[in-house]
């Protein structure tokens, strides 16, 4: 299918979720997604990329299933060819909605036939760029949207149309993710209260309740859960997640939600990871109402859009795993950061966006060992290192160099960032000694390490 010239609020949701995707899985460079794809005789380029996450064009099917393989597989080389094909199949069917025709509708304001879901104006002022990537990719930015007013709420106060609500938020969406990314994972509740874009102050959390519903919108925008709260979100064991009705009278909180799961407009979730830190999840959905147990569904994953009753149990079981993944990689990343003080356990390096989150372990091979304790935090070079198994670390928190990069001579920048380290200590370790890194997963992994070394 050739390229389109869309630019409807679907496709910019559809671009969004993929660049979420990547950076969930660990933000590979385009030059390692386009290196994965031609190791699996796959044909992409870095202008493909840029193009597939602007949001500006339909890709076609086949540049998108490149793409996911690559940064799957960057994400969990381990991953079987079965689980491979499930998750891009899921993706199949997202891209083939987005690709479907847009219906034509009438524009209340002209009575004329459009299929504009939003005006388009010049941005005054692009967006801070966060990184050198956003800078030599300006196009990845989603284009400013001129909002439009169509009724009033019950206060007196002007909603917003469902189509300009759905470009604002993922205008919100793009600003928190550059405000997570800059802060490492975690952001303060102060961040969150003082939210801006584009110059409008646009909170994300309530002083008082676990929801966010701004007088403007048509939907709840933020939902809060707290550990051990009544209003946590609940485990569903082979369904989704639960969000509790409110008990305040007129259950003003309950419709907004409803109209988030009637309308299908997605929204955060924030989890509490310690006092005045949360890990906002974006986009999620509500999707489903259950009325009986008075609840509402919630998933990081928009592969059900209907209730889940209306689902296999083995379809339930597959996206509750695929949603609790995503989620528990944000936490998990965020504590670990944390724990480390944001900096590079082997070179100190302080700079949040070129920091990463290393499992010492693979999940799959722990013996129930997988919270801080089973990871290191590592600079962008030292991470990569770590995973190619140049890089490892003995049970005592020492630093081993593979010894052909040892034998490497004349390179001063390699013997700068690696080779110096080798027989040192780690420089940056955890303050809570139950977060610092088991001594008994740090022994299985040098042990892969040595193997690795053994074969040069």
């Amino acid at each position: 299918m050739p390229l389109s010239t869309r630019s409807d609020s679907s496709l910019i949701q559809f671009s969004s979720e993929m660049r979420q995707r990547r950076l969930e899985a660990g933000r590979p460079s385009y030059e390692r997604i386009v290196k994965l794809a031609t190791a699996h005789q796959d044909s992409l380029s870095k202008s493909t990329i840029t193009n597939l996450l602007g949001g500006r064009f339909l890709p076609r099917w086949e540049s998108v299933r490149a793409y996911l393989y690559a940064v799957l597989r960057h994400e969990n080389p381990d991953r079987t060819t079965v689980e491979l094909d499930a998750e891009v199949g899921r993706w199949r069917k997202r891209w083939v909605e987005v690709s479907k025709p847009l219906p034509l509708t009438i524009d209340p304001e002209t009575d004329e036939p459009t299929i504009s879901t939003y005006e388009v104006v010049p941005p005054p002022t692009m967006l801070a760029p966060t990184s050198a990537e956003s800078v030599a990719l300006p196009d990845v930015h989603v284009p400013m949207l001129k909002p439009r007013v169509d009724r009033s709420a019950n206060d007196g106060s002007k909603v917003l149309s469902i189509s300009a609500e759905t470009a604002l938020r993922e205008l919100i969406f793009g600003r928190l993710r550059e405000l997570v990314d800059e802060s490492g994972g975690a952001v303060t509740r102060q961040q969150l209260w003082e939210f801006t874009v584009d110059g409008q102050t646009h909170r994300l959390i309530d002083r008082n309740r676990g929801i966010r519903n701004p007088s403007y919108l048509n939907a709840s925008l933020s939902i809060l859960t707290v550990a051990k709260s009544p209003r946590d979100e609940e485990d569903l064991g082979d369904s989704l997640f639960s969000y509790s009705y409110s008990e305040l009278v007129g259950g003003g909180d309950n419709r907004k939600l409803r109209r988030a799961y009637e309308l299908q407009l997605p929204l955060v979730l924030l989890r509490v990871i310690r006092p005045g830190a949360f890990v906002p999840i974006f986009p999620v959905w509500v999707v489903g109402d259950d009325t009986a147990n008075r609840r509402f569904l919630i998933s990081a994953d928009h592969g059900l859009p209907e209730p889940p009753a209306a689902a296999s149990p083995q379809e339930r079981r597959f996206v509750t795993g695929v949603t609790r993944a995503r989620i528990g990689q944000a936490e998990f990343r965020a504590a670990v950061l944390h724990a480390y003080d944001y900096r590079c356990a082997v070179c100190d390096l302080g700079q949040r966006t070129l920091l990463a989150v290393s499992h010492i372990v693979p999940i799959h091979r722990t013996t129930g060992i997988s919270g801080v304790e089973n990871a290191l935090c590592l600079c962008a070079i030292h991470h990569s290192a770590f995973e190619q198994n140049l890089l490892g670390v003995t049970p005592d928190c020492e630093v081993r160099i593979k010894q052909k990069i040892m034998n490497v001579t004349g390179d001063n920048m390699l013997h700068y960032v690696l080779q110096a380290a080798h027989t040192r200590a780690l420089s940056h370790l955890p303050r809570k000694r139950s977060e610092c890194p088991s001594a008994e997963m740090l022994a299985k992994r040098f042990a892969d390490f040595q193997k690795a070394d053994s074969h040069p």
